[in-house]
């Protein structure tokens, strides 16, 4: 119970902390994009999603 509480407000803020950064948009998409892939299960959606993520990351 108290975990579907704070997971709002958890991914609300780790959302916002993200678009104020540089390339923070794109970061945002492409979480987006990885986890529409697991959730729909599709290999080729989530795996080039989750790897530009990472390069992305690196860069920041």
């Amino acid at each position: 119970m108290l975990f579907k509480q704070l997971m709002p407000v958890l991914v609300q803020t780790v959302v916002s902390e993200m678009l104020l950064r540089p390339l923070g948009a794109a970061c945002v998409a492409l979480l987006a994009l990885v986890a529409l892939g697991v959730r729909a299960r599709s290999l080729p959606l989530a795996t080039p999603a989750a790897v530009l993520f990472v390069l992305l990351m690196t860069q920041a």
